[in-house]
C-alpha cells in the first residue's frame, strides 16, 4: 500500500511539473497579425500510414510507411481531392524500392523518387490515369549515408540534407556534388566537462522555392536564408549561428527550448514551423505525462525575412505542402489514424500581395 501512495505521489509531481510547462512557451514578438485557421476535413477510404506529403504538378502525392506489399504512393487530384490510383511497390526489382525518399520536386517536369539503398532517382510522368516511369538516374555520391531531405532546384541539380548536418548541392548531369552549405554553432565550446555535446542540438530542416533556400534551426530560434544558383553554387557556403545561441544549454536534451521543426516555402512565403516549448512536449508518455502534443504554429516570412503573420491551426499538424495556386495548405493529424486529409484555406494570407 505504502508502494502504491508512493508512486502516486510520484506521479502526482510530474503531472504538475508536465503541467508546467505550459506557461513556457516562448513567442516571437513582431508579426503584424495572427489567422486563425479552421480545417476542412476531406475524408478517404485508402488505408495509409503515411509519413509524407507532396505536390508536384496538380497531384497531391502521399507517401506509404514501408510496409511490405503495400503501395509506395498515394495520388490524389488537387481540384477535388479525389484519390485517383496508387503506384510504386518494395522490393528489388527495377521498378520497385528498398528504402524510398519522397522528394519535393514542384517545379520539375518529372516527380523523382530516391531510393536510399539502390542510390537511384527514380522518374515518373503523373497524369490523371497513372504513374509512368520515364528516367532513372544513379547517384554518385561517395558517402552512401542516408539523405535526410532531398528538394531540387532544377531539372538537372538538387539539395539533400547530408546526416552530418549540411545541405549539399548535387548535378544530375555531372554526377557530382557541387558545394555544401555549412553552419556553426558554439553549442560544442559551451558544452565542455560533465556537459557532453549532443550533436542533435545542431539539427535543422531546410526547404527552398526554385533557388532561393531557408533553413529552419531546430535549438536555435533563428532561421537563415540563401540561395543556390542553377549551377548549384551557394552564395554563402558557411554561416555562423552563435549570435543567436542561448547561453545556457542543457546537455539533457529534452530540456532544450525546441523552436523550428520543418519549414515549407513558395515563391512567395517562408512558411517556419514553431514550436517555442521544451523539446520534451513532443515527446510521448512517460517522458511528457501530458501526452505529446503538436500544436505548432506557422510563422511566416518574406523571402526579405519580413514578418507577415503567425497561423495558428484547430489542431495538431506535423508535416505539410502548401499550394500557393490554390493557396491551400494540405495535412493531417499526426495522432490519430489517416481517416482525413485536412485542408486549409490560407488566401487571407495573400490579401496584400
Amino acid at each position: 500500500m505504502r508502494y502504491i501512495h508512493y508512486l502516486l505521489l510520484v506521479l502526482v509531481v510530474i503531472s504538475t511539473i508536465s503541467c508546467g510547462e505550459e506557461g513556457l512557451r516562448t513567442i516571437n514578438e513582431g508579426f503584424p497579425k495572427t489567422i486563425k485557421l479552421v480545417s476542412e476535413k476531406r475524408e478517404i477510404k485508402e488505408i495509409i500510414r503515411p509519413v509524407g506529403m507532396v505536390i508536384h504538378g496538380d497531384y497531391l502525392i502521399v507517401q506509404n510507411d514501408q510496409i511490405p506489399g503495400v503501395p509506395c504512393f498515394y495520388v490524389y487530384s488537387l481540384d477535388s481531392l479525389n484519390f485517383l490510383y496508387d503506384f510504386a511497390r518494395l522490393g528489388d526489382a527495377g521498378d520497385e524500392f528498398v528504402a524510398p525518399l519522397i522528394t519535393q520536386c514542384k517545379d520539375t517536369q518529372y516527380f523523382f523518387v530516391f531510393d536510399q539503398v539502390k542510390r537511384k532517382l527514380m522518374g515518373y510522368d503523373l497524369s490523371d490515369s497513372g504513374a509512368q516511369l520515364v528516367a532513372e538516374e544513379t547517384i554518385l555520391e561517395s558517402t552512401k549515408f542516408p539523405f535526410q531531405e532531398l528538394s531540387f532546384i532544377s531539372d538537372s541539380v538538387f539539395l539533400y540534407l547530408s546526416v552530418n548536418n549540411e545541405v549539399i548541392s548535387y548535378n544530375i548531369n555531372k554526377s557530382a556534388v557541387i558545394d555544401t552549405l555549412t553552419f556553426y554553432s558554439d553549442f560544442k565550446d559551451k558544452l565542455q566537462g560533465d556537459k557532453p555535446y549532443n550533436k542533435s542540438l545542431d539539427f535543422f530542416h531546410f526547404s527552398n522555392a526554385g533557388t532561393k533556400v531557408v533553413t529552419g534551426h531546430n535549438f536555435i530560434n533563428h532561421i537563415s536564408t540563401n540561395n543556390c544558383n542553377e549551377k548549384g553554387i551557394f552564395d554563402i557556403n558557411h554561416i555562423s549561428l552563435a549570435a543567436h545561441t542561448a547561453n545556457s544549454i542543457a546537455s539533457q536534451l529534452y530540456s532544450n527550448m525546441y523552436y523550428y521543426m520543418f519549414v515549407e516555402s513558395t515563391p512567395s512565403f517562408i512558411f517556419a514551423q514553431y514550436l517555442g516549448y521544451p523539446f520534451k512536449r513532443l515527446q510521448p508518455f512517460p517522458l511528457n505525462m501530458g501526452g505529446r502534443h503538436f500544436d505548432l504554429i506557422f510563422e511566416v516570412y518574406d523571402w526579405e525575412l519580413k514578418k507577415k503573420a503567425i497561423l495558428e491551426f484547430d489542431g495538431d499538424i506535423l508535416r505539410c505542402t502548401i499550394d500557393e495556386q490554390r493557396k491551400k495548405m494540405y495535412t493531417w493529424d499526426p495522432l490519430k489514424d489517416f481517416d482525413y486529409i485536412t485542408c486549409y484555406d490560407i488566401k487571407d494570407l495573400y490579401d496584400e500581395l
